[in-house]
């Protein structure tokens, strides 16, 4: 049984329902839908309030909204948003706007204005209000390592519930990714008492959970499945010399420009000076020297 995780503020990614976020977030990215006739509108994206960048972001929001309100059973008590979702949400729309140069701040009440109240209150204007004033003001590197993290074991959690048996590195790459965003996320931590580490302690537990999953050996190779390292391993990698691509990359550039450098600068002096002129001379030389003894 998985041990009750402390509180911290960065838990809505380990409380949401993964599945249903990360499907609907999915076909968003992928363009599903965003301009079709179909789609229920929450927000009134096409009001003169909302133009430019703003628009085509609002009407991606919309139908993530959309996107979920269909994917719940009937039922008014059922079909309403929780405060893990609205959070998500909140950060979504943050992440958004950020990757398009604008600042939901100046945007926020021209946006607010437009949103409806309809479909039973599935998506509330003052529910949404409030998980922005409280993302806002989170660390979003943070969240955005978590959500990386979420939507790697998502793919894992859904190949093994899916019908597919004996699919070759199904789950390497997504083992991979959450190893690789653990990590980044320990080496960011201060310490163990901090939210971050709360938030990826959570995730850890949850990762190596579903390795406990009967038949999990039809779906992923074992050496695919490892469990995440502990923080003083994570931290004792890095302070013993540990490095990552980037770093080796950059290392590797340091040596290199100088030896080409060099190389060049010989060339120059052999091509086109009077020295170069001169150790020419005396290879042709030597070359003619031994053409002779032969």
């Amino acid at each position: 049984m998985r041990l009750q995780a402390s509180q911290n503020d960065y838990e809505f990614f380990q409380n949401m329902d993964h599945s249903s976020i990360y499907k609907a977030v999915k076909s968003v990215s992928n363009g599903a839908g965003i301009e079709s006739s179909s789609v229920n509108s929450f927000i009134n994206c096409t009001s003169s309030e909302i133009t430019g960048i703003a628009q085509p972001v609002c009407k991606k929001f919309n139908n993530l909204i959309n996107l979920l309100y269909i994917d719940r059973p009937m039922g008014i008590m059922a079909n309403s948003l929780n405060n893990n979702e609205y959070n998500y949400l909140s950060y979504w729309l943050f992440h958004e706007y950020n990757n398009n140069n604008v600042k939901f701040s100046d945007i926020s009440e021209n946006f607010y204005n437009n949103i409806k109240n309809n479909y039973n209150n599935f998506f509330s204007k003052d529910s949404l209000k409030k998980a922005v004033e409280k993302i806002q003001h989170m660390n979003f590197e943070y969240m955005n390592i978590l959500d990386n993290l979420y939507k790697n074991y998502n793919e894992i959690d859904t190949i093994i519930y899916s019908g597919m048996q004996n699919i070759k590195g199904s789950c390497y790459e997504y083992t991979k990714q959450c190893h690789h965003y653990y990590e980044l996320g320990i080496q960011k931590c201060s310490d163990k008492n901090s939210d971050l580490y709360k938030a990826l302690q959570s995730f850890k537990e949850t990762y190596e959970e579903s390795f406990n999953l009967m038949g999990i050996e039809n779906k992923c190779d074992s050496i695919e499945l490892k469990e995440l390292p502990s923080y003083d391993e994570i931290k004792e990698k890095k302070s013993t010399g540990f490095i990552n691509e980037k770093e080796k990359s950059n290392i590797l550039t340091s040596i290199l420009f100088p030896i080409i450098g060099l190389l060049s600068t010989l060339i120059f002096f052999y091509k086109f000076t009077p020295l170069g002129s001169w150790l020419r001379n005396i290879v042709n030389k030597k070359k003619e020297i031994k053409k002779y003894n032969k």
